[in-house]
C-alpha cells in the first residue's frame, strides 16, 4: 500500500515534466498509461472493482488520450474537459454503479468536491509509516503538519505575486538563481502542480474507499499552522506592498522595464490573492483565539486593502490604454465588493460571534442587485466613445454585439465622427439590427425600454435595394 503512494508521487512528478507548461501531443498518453495502471492496481488492492462494465470507460479515455499524438485541432482542447469527466464516470460505474441519471450526476458532483474533506486523512495515511519508524514529539508533529499546509499556500501566493508584479518578480528571482542551470524550469509552478495533483488524486482515492460516509464534524486548522501561515504571508505582503508603493505610485520601476509595462499587468492575480486572504482570515478565527492572531489578521486586512488598491490602479491604467470591456468592468465590481467584505471581516476579527458568512451573502447580493440597476453595455459604450474622442481609437467590433442598449450611443457616434470607414461599419451594423427587429415577431410580453429606444433610433434608417440610408433630421 505504501508503494502505491510513492508511485502516485512519481506520477505527479511525471505530470509536471511532460504536461506542465507544454503543448498537447504524445505527452498525454505518456502520462495516461502509467496513471491508469496505478488506478487499476489501487482499485484491485482495495477491492473497489464492483462492476467490471465500468472498465469500458477506459477505452474512450485511451483513445482520446492518443489522438493528440496524431492531430492538432479544437477537439484536443475540448478533451481536456472530456477526459476528466470520463474518469469520474469510470470511478462511479466501477466502484458504485448506478443507472439513474440523477444519482449519476449527484455522485459525479460528490466525486469532484467531497475529496477535499479527506485531505487530513491523506496526510495521516501518507505519514503513517514515518510516524511508526520515527518517534516525534507533539510539537514536531505540529510543525511538520503546518509545513505541509503553509509551504504550498506560500508557494502559490509567491507565484501569483511574481506573475503580478515584474519588480517583485525580479527581486524574488534573484533568490532562486541556484535553479538557473535547470533548462526550461518554472520550479515554483512545477512544485505547486505536483502538490495539488498529489493532494487531490490521493484524497479522491481515499474518498472512493467509503464515499457514502462524509464527516460532519467541523474541521479547523491547527493553532500553530494558522499562526505560521499568518506570519509568513504578512512578511511577504509587507515586502510586496512596499514595492507597490515605491513602484506603482512613485514610478520607481528600474531600468529594465517601463512604467507602462509594469502597471498594466497583474490585476487578476492580485484580485485572486485578496480572496485567498479573506479565506485565511476566516480560518484563523476557527482556531484558538489569541492576541497575536488578532494582530496578524488586522495586519493582513490592511495589507490586503493595499493589494486591492494596487489591482484597481493597474486595471484603470490598463483599460485607459486598451479600452473598456465587460470583463474589465467586472474586475472593478469584484474589487469594490472585496473592499466592502473587509468591513464585516474587521468586525469578525474582534467579535467571533458576528455572523460573517451571512454578512458576506448580504453584501454580495446587494452589489449584484445594485449593478443590475444600470446598463453595463451602455456604460461600456459611452466610455469607449469618450476614449475615442481623446485617443482616436475604438474597438467597434467589440461594441457591435447585437445588444439594444448601446444603439443610441453608436448612432450618435455615427453622426459625429468624420472617419468614413468607421461610419460605414456603424451604419452596416445598425442596418443589421433594424433588419433583425423587423423580422422579430415581438410579443407584448417581450417589451423592454431599451428595445423601444433602439427602435426609435433605427426608424431613422432606411434599407432599399440592399443599400442602407439614414434619414436626415
Amino acid at each position: 500500500m505504501k508503494k502505491l503512494w510513492i508511485y502516485l508521487l512519481l506520477l505527479c512528478i511525471l505530470n509536471s515534466i511532460v504536461l506542465f507548461d507544454q503543448s498537447f501531443g504524445i505527452n498525454i498518453i505518456i502520462f495516461t498509461i502509467p496513471f491508469l495502471i496505478f488506478l487499476l492496481v489501487y482499485m484491485k488492492v482495495n477491492k473497489l472493482i464492483n462492476n467490471k462494465k465500468g472498465l469500458l470507460f477506459l477505452i474512450p479515455i485511451l483513445v482520446l488520450s492518443t489522438v493528440s499524438s496524431f492531430y492538432s485541432n479544437i477537439f484536443i482542447l475540448l478533451n481536456v474537459l472530456v477526459i476528466p469527466v470520463l474518469y469520474i464516470l469510470f470511478f462511479v460505474y466501477t466502484t458504485d454503479p448506478t443507472y439513474n441519471i440523477i444519482d449519476l450526476l449527484k455522485k459525479a458532483i460528490l466525486y469532484i468536491f467531497l475529496p477535499f474533506g479527506k485531505i487530513g486523512n491523506l496526510f495521516l495515511v501518507v505519514t503513517s509509516g514515518i510516524r511508526e519508524k520515527i518517534k516525534l514529539n507533539d510539537n514536531t508533529k505540529k510543525f511538520l503538519k503546518a509545513l505541509l499546509i503553509v509551504v504550498p499556500v506560500t508557494l502559490l501566493v509567491l507565484w501569483l505575486l511574481t506573475s503580478a508584479d515584474m519588480v517583485f518578480g525580479n527581486y524574488f528571482s534573484k533568490v532562486f538563481k541556484i535553479f538557473d542551470y535547470i533548462p526550461n524550469t518554472n520550479i515554483i509552478g512545477r512544485i505547486i502542480s505536483i502538490l495539488i495533483l498529489f493532494t487531490y488524486i490521493g484524497s479522491t482515492l481515499i474518498y472512493s474507499m467509503n464515499p457514502e460516509k462524509t464527516e460532519t464534524k467541523r474541521k479547523t486548522l491547527d493553532y500553530y499552522t494558522i499562526r505560521l501561515l499568518l506570519t509568513v504571508l504578512n512578511i511577504i505582503y509587507i515586502v510586496f506592498d512596499i514595492i507597490q508603493i515605491r513602484s506603482l505610485l512613485l514610478h520607481h520601476v528600474g531600468n529594465t522595464i517601463t512604467y507602462a509595462e509594469y502597471a498594466r499587468q497583474g490585476f487578476f492575480q492580485l484580485m485572486f490573492i485578496s480572496v485567498i486572504n479573506l479565506i485565511i482570515i476566516l480560518l484563523s478565527k476557527s482556531t484558538k483565539e489569541t492576541k497575536y492572531n488578532k494582530i496578524m489578521s488586522i495586519s493582513m486586512i490592511f495589507l490586503t486593502l493595499i493589494i486591492i488598491a494596487s489591482s484597481f490602479i493597474r486595471m484603470y491604467l490598463y483599460e485607459s490604454t486598451y479600452g473598456y470591456t465587460i470583463l474589465r468592468l467586472g474586475v472593478y465590481v469584484i474589487l469594490i465588493t472585496e473592499v466592502l467584505l473587509l468591513i464585516p471581516t474587521i468586525i469578525y476579527v474582534f467579535n467571533p460571534k458576528f455572523k460573517i458568512l451571512r454578512s458576506y451573502l448580504y453584501i454580495t447580493i446587494f452589489v449584484y442587485t445594485f449593478i443590475n440597476l444600470f446598463s453595463i453595455e451602455k456604460i461600456i459604450t459611452e466610455n469607449n466613445i469618450k476614449r475615442y474622442y481623446i485617443k482616436n481609437d475604438i474597438d467597434i467590433m467589440y461594441l457591435e454585439n447585437y445588444n439594444y442598449d448601446n444603439i443610441p450611443q453608436l448612432y450618435d457616434l455615427f453622426k459625429k465622427t468624420e472617419d468614413e470607414e468607421l461610419k460605414e461599419q456603424i451604419i452596416n451594423y445598425l442596418g443589421t439590427m433594424k433588419y433583425n427587429l423587423k423580422n422579430d415577431n415581438d410579443s407584448i410580453f417581450e417589451y423592454s425600454l431599451s428595445k423601444e429606444q433602439a427602435k426609435e433610433v433605427l426608424d431613422k434608417i432606411k434599407i432599399k435595394d440592399n443599400k442602407i440610408y439614414i434619414r436626415t433630421e
